[in-house]
């Protein structure tokens, strides 16, 4: 019978070095399970706000009792700041409702083995993940639990083995305050095995392979042979679809343009599809909104204008050397300020402005 285990470790708090800072809105965790799909040669995207029982929640026994035991401990050790209250406190209203809110995020990409599953949960690269732009694996999946109230997030893979053939792979991972069970001493991570490790100094583990009813449903509603899904429980944010939309195009449209990737929003029985088409439409709405979102990278307008370098401008290919390369766009006649956005892997990792040079200028007014 599938558990929530906590490996025997370091007695961390609610709010350990490894927890990112929480943030408001989408855009950081919208653009890290993106590119993840990305990576995974996804085509297809898909995200769902939805409710779901609160019952339906894999382990959710072994979650509160280790909730209480973390409270317990860390308040005789004192370490139960008020952060940590605070912490608790979302966590308990989240637990005393029947329903609480989900977002789903899946994807028809190539999928998750338990290598690659275990890589993710302890925040650790692998040598085939070199290719991936930066901050798209490992800690990068962390940001997902800025959306939790439960600080729990479930994962679910359908890939092929050696073979060729299909399997199936289900965790999930939650991130609590280390406390004492019995005589042993265990850090706050807990995620869902199969079963109990026979050696706690050197665990190994194995995972389900049968999903929760609720995510084999969005699953099946794919009709994807491979592909991967993160279910964020107990969403403490408004799920707004326009402002998702909004986030994916303006950090996505190369990925949208080149990579034919299609996105799939669905929320109150609503679903809202864009691809290649539509891109142009989307940006254009938002063309003269100057100031990027909180958080983010990139402001509409300025995504507005390189969607359009690179629809409409012929690349200069610029080669470093080792087989790796880089296009550049020059785009004359901005409607707004100069920039330099930097993208990889379809996806815009960094801007700048400020520091731009004024021979720069020159080159793209002549």
């Amino acid at each position: 019978m599938e558990t929530l285990y906590f490996r025997l470790g370091d007695m961390n708090g609610f709010h350990a070095h490894d927890m990112p800072e929480k943030k408001s809105g989408f855009d950081i965790p919208i653009r890290e399970l993106m590119q993840n799909s990305i990576d995974a040669s996804s085509k297809e995207i898909k995200i769902y706000a939805q409710p779901i029982r609160l019952n339906e929640v894999s382990c959710l026994d072994d979650y509160k009792a280790a909730v209480k035991k973390a409270v317990k401990t860390q308040q005789e050790c004192g370490g139960y700041n008020d952060i940590a209250e605070n912490v608790v406190k979302n966590i308990k209203t989240t637990l005393a409702n029947n329903t609480i809110k989900t977002v789903v995020f899946v994807d028809n990409g190539s999928g998750m083995n338990k290598e690659s599953i275990e890589a993710l949960i302890e925040g650790r690269s692998r040598k085939d993940d070199s290719e991936s732009a930066a901050g798209s694996f490992g800690h990068g999946h962390m940001t997902s639990f800025y959306l939790s109230s439960l600080r729990y997030v479930l994962y679910a893979s359908k890939y092929q083995n050696a073979e060729g053939i299909t399997q199936q792979l289900f965790t999930g991972l939650c991130h609590l305050a280390g406390f004492k069970d019995k005589d042993a001493q265990r850090s706050g991570l807990g995620r869902i095995v199969r079963q109990m490790p026979k050696n706690e100094k050197d665990p190994q583990f194995s995972y389900p392979q049968q999903f929760p009813n609720f995510i084999n449903h969005t699953f099946e509603s794919t009709n994807n042979p491979t592909g991967s899904l993160v279910c964020i429980l107990g969403l403490d944010e408004d799920f707004k679809p326009e402002d998702i939309l909004l986030t994916i195009a303006s950090n996505f449209f190369a990925a949208i343009i080149f990579n034919n990737l299609s996105v799939e929003i669905n929320n109150d029985g609503g679903a809202t599809k864009f691809d290649k088409k539509d891109i142009d439409s989307i940006l254009t709405k938002y063309k003269d909104r100057s100031k990027k979102p909180k958080n983010g990278i990139i402001s509409p307008q300025l995504a507005y204008e390189s969607f359009l370098a690179i629809r409409n401008e012929k690349p200069i290919d610029i080669q470093l050397g080792s087989d790796n390369s880089v296009e550049v766009y020059l785009r004359h006649k901005v409607r707004c300020d100069s920039g330099i956005v930097l993208i990889r892997n379809g996806m815009v990792i960094a801007r700048h402005d400020s520091a731009l040079l004024e021979p720069f200028n020159d080159l793209r007014k002549s």
